[in-house]
């Protein structure tokens, strides 16, 4: 059976070893080609003139606000209304409740919190005693109300931004360190690959030198197998003298 070529054997090792850093330029590949995202602008808060049941009232749309915290800081900005709050069915009803900003005189609060696809929404209608708030009648109070709310949702949008944006940094972060913690580890790979080809050059030098050197044995081994022969024809034809 003809031995194999230690080229051979080197050849299998090297070609496992090279598969691997293909492997990953390709996963590399793949992030640096991949379409970026557009991320959307975020929507503002709107401030909107409504009228249900006839009540005039002003509607809040809070981008990205949580409802649950929403509600708790709302219940904190009625609380410091000084009223009466309650909560019933239809939301809260907050009796006597003193805005100056608004009036001067008590006036009575029925506000609902409920969510929408892109955040919280806040109804708010203001009876200030015989009429509700609206832009035709109130037209300066109404003014300081919409921007009183509006501020209000502002804050809560901008709070639950920023708790997103603590999360989303978070990840980026994440993303970072494994694109990082990859990409030494493919010049890791790449280093061990320059390495190899280095050892399978070495490898073949030293084959090329190692059948020079059999080339030669093999010839001096011819040589002395050749004396060796006729060492013993000589030997043989003075014995069968006479």
């Amino acid at each position: 059976m003809t031995p194999k070529s230690p080229l051979l054997y080197l050849g299998i090792f090297f070609a496992s070893l090279l598969y691997q850093p293909l492997a990953a330029q390709t996963a590399t590949a793949t992030v640096n080609t991949a379409p970026a995202v557009n991320t959307p602008v975020s929507p503002t808060v709107e401030t909107i003139d409504i009228v249900e049941n006839g009540k005039s009232g002003i509607k809040v749309l809070m981008p990205s606000a949580n409802p649950s915290v929403v509600n708790k800081n709302w219940k904190k900005f009625l609380k410091n209304c000084k009223g009466k709050t309650n909560l019933n069915k239809e939301g809260y009803f907050t009796d006597n409740a003193s805005i100056p900003k608004i009036s001067e005189n008590a006036i009575d609060i029925y506000s609902e919190i409920d969510k929408y696809p892109e955040g919280t929404i806040l109804k708010v209608f203001f009876d200030l005693g015989g009429a509700y708030l609206n832009k035709t009648t109130h037209a300066e109070q109404h003014k300081a109300a919409t921007q009183m709310l509006h501020d209000f949702g502002a804050n809560e949008s901008i709070a639950a931004l920023k708790t997103r944006l603590v999360v989303e940094e978070k990840k980026m972060l994440a993303i970072r360190d494994e694109r990082k913690r990859l990409k030494d580890n493919n010049d890791k790979i790449l280093k061990q690959i320059a390495a190899a080809k280095e050892a399978v050059t070495r490898s073949e030098l030293m084959l090329r030198e190692n059948q020079g050197l059999q080339e030669k044995q093999d010839q001096e081994a011819q040589i002395q197998i050749n004396k060796v022969e006729q060492l013993k024809t000589n030997i043989g034809n003075i014995s069968l003298q006479k």
